[in-house]
């Protein structure tokens, strides 16, 4: 294995297990790998004091009862623990997401939203930006009403952020829909998600959408288990970042072999074939470094998509 791969290994186990021991992670497992991710990708070792001081800033600009809690929370601390003024860019958070709360209401995704635009645009541009990206939303909602959701929010908002034209993104995100159906016709939430993201990615629809699929089988056909739900979205990312294919495969088969030896996944390690196989996607990304921000907040989006959607349908088990 290449040594800076087996570095970011480790430092996402290291990581992980640091986060796991804060107080201000207790019973938030799922969300230990994902904000272990953050801190890769923005060079910053986890560090409790600032993650106590991030939260009293949170609850100090919005509150306790409002949409900055729960996942999107642990999430939002994270990335202002790695800013060098986490008070100034939770202010620039709060100035665009009431902006945003205008046009979309509530949604859990909104903070994300919120927190790219405080680090991305300038806050002149704040109200043009939301109401593109909230006219976004309606043409989507208008192709897929019943599978567009607030969910998609972010991912519009990102896609708002290309400057291309909406009809552009909206005919591609089609294109790309259809070109997955068959291979993912059981989850078409999913699927809608897996399509923005590739949107997102450059290059032809069809090639991303073989690329995405060609990497799914061939990990499939290894005999890993990787699903074909939200958890298949970092995957399709990672396909599409212009890294080769076979380097892709070899690349996974040994990240994958280092976290599954590293001791912290098993039986009792509250952590499922399927989520591995995504913190590998995870470990992949921070290893080839994409440069596009949207790219990086793709990755991270897809993955709370997927807690989500995993606390839901045990939420209705247990009913």
């Amino acid at each position: 294995m290449d040594q800076e791969l087996q570095t970011i290994c480790d430092q996402f186990i290291r990581y992980r297990d640091e986060l796991r021991n804060m107080n201000f992670f207790t019973s938030y497992g799922q969300l230990w790998p994902l904000c272990s991710y953050i801190c890769i990708i923005r060079n910053q070792e986890p560090n409790e004091e600032i993650m106590d001081l991030c939260k009293k800033i949170i609850h100090e600009r919005f509150g306790f009862l409002n949409y900055f809690r729960g996942n999107g929370e642990k999430v939002i601390t994270t990335l202002l623990a790695c800013e060098s003024d986490p008070g100034a860019a939770a202010d620039l958070c709060k100035e665009a997401y009431d902006i945003l709360k205008d046009h979309f209401g509530s949604s859990n995704y909104l903070p994300m939203l919120a927190y790219y635009m405080a680090t991305t645009i300038a806050p002149r541009d704040y109200a043009q930006f939301a109401q593109d990206s909230w006219n976004l939303y309606q043409r989507y909602n208008k192709m897929h009403p019943l599978m567009t959701s607030y969910e998609d929010v972010i991912f519009v908002g990102l896609l708002n952020s290309s400057k291309r034209p909406h009809e552009e993104l909206v005919n591609e995100t089609e294109v790309i829909w259809r070109a997955l159906k068959d291979e993912f016709f059981w989850h078409k939430d999913a699927m809608q998600t897996a399509a923005m993201a590739l949107t997102l990615c450059d290059g032809d629809p069809m090639l991303k959408s073989a690329r995405f699929i060609t990497l799914h089988d061939r990990l499939r056909d290894e005999g890993y288990r990787v699903g074909k739900g939200y958890d298949a979205v970092p995957l399709a990312i990672l396909a599409n970042l212009g890294i080769d294919s076979e380097q892709i495969m070899q690349d996974f088969v040994e990240a994958e072999n280092a976290l599954r030896e590293s001791g912290g996944y098993g039986f009792w390690s509250g952590y499922s074939t399927w989520e591995r196989l995504m913190h590998t996607s995870l470990v992949l990304s921070a290893y080839y470094r994409s440069p596009n921000n949207e790219l990086v907040a793709a990755f991270v989006v897809s993955v709370l998509i997927d807690i989500a959607a995993q606390q839901a349908a045990a939420a209705a088990a247990a009913s």
